[in-house]
């Protein structure tokens, strides 16, 4: 034992000697943690190495645990080379103060052993290092626990790094760093000060660039220290005396990354340097490195790609670059000798430089820049910048001949008017000397013989008054007495043709004016087209971006594209009524009538003209002020008729801008009338109407299958988008419009040859089945008294009254006489039959009864008929006794029918009888086998029904047993009904399901 005991101490001994003197350790493995935030940011890994976290802040280059303030937790972390240690140091980088505990590993003992306990508290320093001092443990240290009482500091605890270390009186600093040529490194810190921090130390700091040879820094004399920027490898080391005795720290070493000089411009290649910046200008830029190619043209995509940096090309020499806010600068001296353009593609922001002059900084993310001529001293700097991690720059040189610009578009005038001045869209480039270009203007009548402008030697022209049609180009010439010519452009002279005073016979006259004054009272008139038909529509005339003078046979001046005015004119109309349908309209509208204004505005409305003959004269302008044009208009004869209605459908029709004291016309397709509304005060917005006619004739006149009374053979039902389902402001007119045969026919239906107009009532009905339909309503409504009916032409009429609200309107004859009024209607059981009774107190052409039965109340079948009395205003009693009821409830009703075949039915009643049987079903559901039980033996049919009503399965003839099986197998799955019926014709019905 005193052997091994000796071993022991010399094995202390040699660690202990091969400990650098203050050798800071950083953790190099985790060996367990009670949470942490994630397995990538903010996880224990992120405290191993020396720190990187930057400044005090919720940092992912941190550990954090899952929750912040949840509960205690802890760190434990491994380190290489185990050595006795006295020192901890711990790297706080959010919410310090939380440590209140910390342990270090023997191995001996296979423990952890307490080396500081304290309350936790919350710091005023953020970041920190917190600095553990205790004695030099007896055994080699590799593992520590950091324990945390994270709830007595709010917020996140986070650490950045922890490291372990044998500390003497020397002190300890922190601080070995990479640098870059012109970047100072960051600040050496104080992780221990000398002489365990006694007053009256003195500190100095040192230098070396051999890392031996030292020298003392002037006015270094602080615990911590900034170095400056570096061009070579420096050592560092801080020196410590206290009472003659002087002390030094461990070094520390700033190693410099050779990158080269920015201000080099090679001969003859490109040196490609980066600098850390947000700003083309350089002014704040650190300068990072560089990397050459020996090419003319190039391209960043092939040395680093556009979603790396410049550090990642081949050859780069230099620090790291970051990959959202830097600039790359190309430069480089000589060019073959020649007049160049370079064609660029680059992302965010671009410039060019010749011989040190800025000559171009072209927008995102193409440009063709003539760099004029270049040669073997030339020099050319291109700077790119990169701001969105999304970085390229491409180069391509050629030297280019002179290139005379181009001077814009083609032109069109009218005689004697002046062009608009010719401009510049692009300067003459290239040739010996760009610098040197002269122009010269130059115009032919005859294409091919051209003749120099007089004074016109600038890059742009104004031409004067033409009278033919004219040609323009321009010459450019440099100092080497090159030149070369523009693009040409056409000056088209055309004559006026046309005079906007004659209207269209019975045709559209469609004149032109250039500028945006629709009272054309400041009009340029150009030319004019002719158009047939009822309806404008100017896409099919010229497109949506041309404008008149585009149109097929247009004579005239050319029209302006935009800012123009379009006048379609007319006259000689067949005398009647007509409305105008505006369905589009960009950019205004204004419609006159003999010269006064009717409409002046934007879409949509139906425009009543009123009545129209021979002399009308009818104007439709449209006002087109640039980029899309459309008008569409229909003009529809309304012609005083009453639409016809050729089927028995819901017709929908709508007016929109429905607003004002104004009649407007519901018509159908060829414009005869429906219907009319006047808003009065109100402003409905867009107007609806659905509206059924149940067709011609007294065999269609509707009649309520509630009130049993008959109705007009026209239904309406009317809607307002700003008046949903509530009362008007005001009263709203409404106008229903009928024929005089339709009287006619209602008149007979009701039997009352002396029904007028005036005795006709309207029935607003709002409820159930609201559409426009009378038989499925629930009840019949109001009765309003109509304010008048007046005639409309020689074929028919219109009731007109007011109204609070819209939906469903009818006409009928609110006092007529029912046909058959039905007093009493009883059905009684006898025995196994069913004896039904009525009475009336009137008849009136009554046919007969039509009795009719069902077992569901849904679906009757006729069981039987008993001759009416004609007409009679005698009461009357009638009986029917069905003789062979369903077994259980019966449904009974009666469908009385008139000699001229209209057909009301009564009421349903009902009867019990009793059941013949009583069936028993098993197993329910069934797979294979059902069997069926009966309570009597007299079953003469059975029989099988899907939910369709269909037959499956039947058998006939009498059953004595009392048990029956039926194989069922056959059947699909799904529920079905079985069917008995008895000798005396009573049923029975129950259900099974097939699985």
């Amino acid at each position: 034992m005193k052997h091994l005991y000796s071993s022991g101490i010399l094995l202390l001994l040699l660690l202990v000697s091969a400990i650098t003197k203050a050798q800071i350790r950083y953790a190099t493995g985790v060996v367990n943690f009670s949470s942490q935030y994630s397995t990538t940011g903010w996880s224990a890994e992120q405290t191993l190495g020396a720190p990187n976290t930057v400044g005090c802040g919720d940092v992912s280059t941190s550990w954090a645990s899952a929750s912040s303030d949840g509960r205690r937790e802890f760190l434990e972390l491994s380190f290489d080379n185990p050595a006795p240690v006295n020192r901890i140091f711990i790297y706080e980088t959010l919410s310090p103060g939380a440590i209140d505990t910390v342990y270090v590993f023997n191995p001996n003992t296979q423990a952890y052993e307490k080396v500081y306990e304290a309350t936790a508290a919350a710091s005023t320093l953020c970041p920190q290092v917190f600095t553990i001092n205790f004695a030099l443990t007896s055994f080699p240290v590799d593992r520590i626990r950091i324990a945390i009482n994270s709830p007595a500091v709010a917020g996140y605890n986070e650490i950045d790094a922890a490291a372990i270390a044998n500390y003497s009186s020397e002190g300890i600093i922190d601080g070995n760093q990479n640098v870059c040529a012109s970047a100072a490194g960051r600040s050496f810190t104080s992780l221990n000060p000398a002489f365990d921090g006694a007053p009256g130390v003195v500190y100095q700091w040192q230098d070396s660039t051999v890392n031996g040879s030292w020298k003392d820094i002037a006015s270094a004399a602080a615990l911590t220290y900034q170095p400056p920027v570096v061009t070579e490898n420096t050592w560092y080391r801080r020196k410590a005396t206290l009472t003659g005795t002087t002390v030094y720290s461990n070094v520390l070493k700033l190693t410099f990354i050779e990158s080269g000089d920015p201000a080099l411009i090679p001969q003859d290649s490109w040196n490609f340097y980066a600098y850390e910046s947000p700003s083309l200008d350089l002014g704040a830029a650190v300068y990072k490195g560089y990397y050459s190619r020996a090419v003319l043209n190039f391209n960043s995509m092939t040395d680093w790609g556009s979603t790396a940096t410049p550090t990642a090309a081949s050859g780069y020499q230099g620090c790291v670059v970051p990959d959202n806010k830097f600039v790359l600068v190309a430069k480089r001296k000589g060019f073959p000798a020649g007049n160049y353009n370079v064609i660029t593609s680059f992302s965010a922001a671009m410039r060019i430089y010749v011989n040190g002059s800025l000559i171009s900084q072209p927008a995102c993310c193409y440009a063709v820049v003539s760099l004029g001529r270049l040669d073997n001293n030339s020099t050319v700097e291109i700077r790119m910048l990169d701001n969105n991690s999304n970085a390229y720059l491409t180069a391509d040189f050629q030297i280019a001949e002179l290139n005379g610009g181009t001077i814009g578009d083609p032109q069109a005038l009218c005689v004697n008017e002046a062009p608009a001045a010719f401009q510049s869209t692009a300067a003459a480039s290239g040739g010996a000397a760009p610098s040197s270009i002269t122009y010269q203007w130059q115009d032919s009548v005859v294409t091919g013989i051209w003749r120099d402008i007089p004074a016109a030697t600038v890059a742009t022209y104004q031409g004067g008054v033409l009278s033919d049609t004219t040609w323009y180009r321009r010459k450019a010439t440099d100092n080497s007495g090159a030149f070369a010519y523009s693009n040409i452009i056409r000056v088209s002279v055309a004559t006026q043709k046309g005079d906007s005073a004659i209207y269209g016979n019975q045709q559209w006259n469609v004149y032109g004016f250039n500028g945006n004054d629709i009272t054309l009272a400041t009009g340029n008139y150009r030319g004019f087209y002719q158009a047939t038909g009822m309806q404008i529509d100017s896409h099919l005339h010229f497109g949506v971006f041309g404008s008149p003078s585009d149109a097929a046979g247009y004579m005239g001046c050319p029209v302006n594209n935009e800012n123009f005015i379009m006048s379609a004119r007319r006259t000689n109309f067949p005398a009647g009524r007509y409305r105008l349908d505006i369905s589009n309209v960009d950019d205004e509208i204004m419609v006159l009538v003999d010269g006064v204004q009717k409409y002046r505005g934007g879409c949509c409305l139906n425009l009543d003209l009123g009545v129209l003959n021979a002399t009308s004269k009818l104007d439709i302008r449209l006002r087109e002020g640039g980029y899309i044009t459309r008008l569409i208009t229909d003009l529809v004869r309304i012609d005083s008729s009453i639409a016809e209605y050729q089927n028995t459908n819901c017709n929908f029709y709508q007016q929109s801008a429905v607003s004002g004291d104004n009649w407007f016309d519901l018509t159908d397709a060829s414009g005869k009338i429906i219907a009319s509304v006047n808003p009065g005060t109100n402003n409905l917005g867009t107007f609806y109407l659905y509206a059924k006619h149940y067709g011609p004739g007294i065999a269609n006149i509707p009649k309520s299958s509630v009130t049993k009374k008959k109705y007009m053979p026209r239904y309406f039902r009317f809607m307002s988008s700003n008046y949903s389902g509530i009362s008007f402001p005001s009263p709203v007119k409404l106008r229903l419009y009928f024929k005089n045969s339709e009287l006619d026919d209602y008149k007979t239906s009701t039997n009352d040859p002396l029904l007028s107009r005036t005795g006709l009532q309207i029935a607003h009905y709002k409820g159930g089945g609201e559409d426009c339909e009378l038989f499925n309503n629930t009840g019949e409504g109001t009765l309003i008294m109509q304010s008048g009916a007046k005639d409309f032409t020689t074929e028919g009429f219109y009731l007109e009254f007011s109204t609070n609200s819209f939906s469903e309107f009818g006409v009928l004859d609110a006092a007529q006489v029912l046909p058959v009024k039905l007093t009493s209607f009883r059905a009684e059981a006898v025995n196994n039959t069913v004896k039904l009774s009525w009475a009336t107190s009137q008849e009136i052409d009554n046919k007969g009864f039509e009795i009719q039965r069902s077992t569901d109340g849904k679906n009757f079948v006729k069981i039987g008929w008993v001759d009416g009395n004609g007409t009679t205003s005698t009461p009357m009693q009638y009986t029917f006794t069905d003789i062979s009821p369903a077994a259980g409830k019966n449904f009974y009703r009666l469908s009385q029918q008139d000699i001229n075949g209209n057909v009301s039915y009564s009421d349903i009643v009902a009867a019990s009888t009793k059941k013949a049987m009583k069936l028993n079903l098993s197993p329910n559901p069934v797979e294979n086998i059902l069997y069926v039980e009966f309570d009597e033996k007299n079953t003469t049919s059975l029989k099988i029904m899907d939910m369709q009503g269909r037959v499956v399965w039947r058998k006939e003839g009498l059953n004595t047993s009392s048990v029956l099986s039926i194989p069922v197998q056959i059947l699909k799955r799904g529920i079905y009904v079985l069917e008995a019926t008895d000798r005396q014709g009573n049923r029975q019905v129950e259900r099974f399901i097939r699985k």
